[in-house]
């Protein structure tokens, strides 16, 4: 019976049991169409047969348990390399959360809440016409000309757009016309802002200047809300408005914010950056 190939498999841990069983059922079934056969041929042709069965089954029993070692192998393998790409991924994650953690720091509410009453009073001029009029192809095509530059793929920075006040030193009007202002930037790092008046059914240059960053609230929010923190502006209240102050012979671009409280302060676009100064007196 050692000679056998079902009692080496029946005695012998090479495979899962299914597998087993199927080879065990197909021996059994060659085996007695095979005894049949040979019956009839004769004790030679039996035993021929017989040796022919012994080396079929065997041959099969060895590509049958070389088969399940390789698929074990591979199935390791690639588990292994799976496991090894997912801790990769999750250490990478955990990485940039603990940078982004390290180097940004979140809002605090009263920071958002002032955000968003700056944003709301500062860009009101977007919902006048005279904005729908700015975006019109012919003020496009204006750009270098109005900008007195010589610009390459410069664009107005149509997100800037915002009412305007020429103030002197008092905070007194100094124009009657309803006044709008934009930014722009170019290649290279160009940028610079226009100052415009409407009059209801077109729009007007009145100055322009290139500068050495975005003369925008949003673009210097950051700033900003820094600043206002040490002047005791109200963040529910606050107001902001996008002004021109004469002092003497010279013109300060600034933002000046209120609140509701009768807290004021300028914000001033610096060559290098924004400053603030206490109550104007305005």
């Amino acid at each position: 019976m050692r000679n056998n190939p079902a009692f080496y498999l029946e005695n012998r841990d090479i495979m899962d049991t299914d597998t087993k069983k199927r080879l065990l059922s197909s021996f059994a079934a060659a085996e007695e169409f095979i005894q049949g056969k040979a019956g009839k041929m004769g004790d030679v042709m039996k035993k021929k047969t017989g040796i022919f069965y012994m080396t079929v089954c065997v041959f099969g029993i060895s590509l049958a348990v070389c088969g399940i070692q390789a698929d074990g192998r591979q199935n390791t393998s690639e588990s292994q390399e799976e496991i090894q790409e997912e801790t990769q991924e999750e250490t990478q994650e955990e990485t940039q959360e603990e940078t982004q953690k390290t180097v940004t720091r979140p809002p605090s509410d009263n920071e958002e809440l002032m955000a968003d009453a700056l944003r709301r009073s500062y860009y009101e001029g977007q919902d006048k016409r005279a904005f729908g009029m700015f975006q019109k192809n012919i003020f496009k095509k204006l750009i270098n000309d109005w900008t007195c530059r010589n610009l390459k793929n410069a664009v107005w920075s149509y997100d800037s757009f915002a009412a305007y006040q020429m103030l002197d030193a008092d905070g007194n009007s100094l124009s009657d016309k309803e006044l709008y202002y934009c930014t722009y930037c170019a290649d290279e790092g160009q940028c610079g802002y226009i100052v415009l008046a409407y009059d209801g059914g077109g729009l007007q240059r009145i100055s322009s200047a290139e500068t050495s960053y975005s003369y925008d609230l949003d673009s210097n929010m950051e700033a900003v809300l820094a600043g206002l923190e040490e002047n005791g502006i109200d963040p529910a209240s606050a107001r902001a408005a996008r002004v021109g102050l004469t002092v003497g012979d010279n013109i300060q671009e600034a933002i000046r914010i209120t609140d509701g409280e009768g807290h004021e302060c300028i914000c001033y676009f610096g060559k290098e950056g924004v400053s603030f100064e206490g109550s104007s007196g305005f």
